[in-house]
């Protein structure tokens, strides 16, 4: 017997055994995620680091704005090129 197939015995117990409590339709799957770090703001522009700095808002470039460690392991955006 293979692992997959199921026993051959046509018992009606055998097979009230094997029936499912109930069958899966329809399934939804959610996920979400976040930076792993201390402090979730900017700490240049104060922004939260899951949105577009404020540059990057006004330019309409949100897809393009990104999150960097600096040494002191603080997070920013992109923004602090500019300072």
């Amino acid at each position: 017997m293979e692992f997959n197939e199921e026993p051959k015995s046509s018992n009606k117990t055998t097979q009230q055994q094997h029936k499912k409590p109930f069958t899966l339709k329809r399934w939804n799957l959610i996920a979400t995620w976040a930076w792993d770090v201390e402090c979730d703001t900017c700490a240049i522009c104060r922004v939260h680091l899951m949105e577009a700095c404020l540059r990057c808002q006004s330019e309409s470039k949100a897809q393009e704005c990104v999150v960097i460690w600096g040494e002191c392991n603080h997070c920013f955006h992109l923004c602090e090129r500019f300072f």
